[in-house]
């Protein structure tokens, strides 16, 4: 199949009457390099998306010997935040290790986990990681602690990073798409590709402003592949709907591409 024909495919189901929202797309073979998008460089906000940033910066101070994955921490009731979809998770008081609070992180994009991990770099350290990552920073005049938007093309930027083990170390690349192969999010990119095929992904979203995100590597055999799905003015069931027939699509496309798929802007 040519990828224009799938590049089309795609533009025709997002303009269909039927899909309600706004979406961009990115898709890139991480072997050949070869890559097309829809709106890849539209502008969402990046709600939980940010955590794997918060993991990799986190990671990044293990291997500096400034934190060991075995520390110790204890829940303050200032980050607990029964607003998670997983109140049970966490307690005020309660004491977690380092790769406990980045399990929680990543598995169930837990935002307590979160705010506790933050305590241990400053807005200026974790700017420096979305450059490192290939993400923009807070422009100059924001304050340090602003989290710029991002487009699907430059948040794949980080998931090539920790791919081809560029910012962190090869070990420590490893421990974070360990974890996020084993998300409990499971109802977009995962759900339009065949049971055995691995995914490490994270979701983002907020409900009340109607955007809904996931971004991942697809471990396909053959040929591993990045997509990056973002959309706003949305529900979640109709997000959910479309990236899971995004995915299915693109999935099945890479299984009938010959190698190298080639490049369509």
């Amino acid at each position: 199949m040519p990828v224009g024909e799938i590049k089309g495919r795609i533009v025709s189901l997002l303009a269909n009457d039927s899909v309600k929202g706004r979406y961009g797309l990115y898709f890139e073979d991480l072997q050949s390099g070869a890559w097309f998008g829809i709106n890849e460089t539209n502008l969402y906000n990046q709600w939980s998306l940010l955590k794997i940033k918060v993991a990799a910066i986190v990671l990044k101070k293990v291997e500096r010997r400034e934190l060991d994955l075995n520390d110790s921490v204890e829940v303050t009731p200032v980050e607990l935040n029964t607003a998670t979809l997983f109140p049970e998770l966490n307690h005020a008081g309660d004491k977690l290790t380092v790769r406990e609070l980045l399990e929680r992180l990543i598995r169930y994009s837990d935002n307590t986990a979160s705010f506790a991990l933050s305590r241990f770099f400053s807005a200026d350290e974790f700017q420096d990681t979305l450059l490192a990552l290939g993400t923009l920073p807070a422009p100059a005049d924001k304050p340090r602690n602003f989290l710029p938007p991002i487009s699907p093309k430059e948040y794949a930027n980080a998931l090539r990073d920790l791919y081809f083990a560029k910012y962190l170390s090869k070990p420590a690349c490893e421990l974070m798409l360990a974890l996020m192969a084993d998300t409990v999010y499971d109802s977009q990119i995962r759900m339009g590709l065949p049971p055995g095929i691995k995914v490490a992904h994270k979701v983002g979203f907020n409900a009340g402003s109607g955007e809904f995100h996931d971004c991942g590597i697809v471990y396909f055999p053959a040929a591993p592949y990045i997509l990056c799905v973002m959309s706003k003015d949305n529900t979640r069931d109709e997000a959910d709907r479309v990236i899971r027939e995004l995915s299915r699509q693109i999935y099945e496309f890479i299984c009938s591409c010959p190698a190298p798929c080639g490049r369509v802007r």
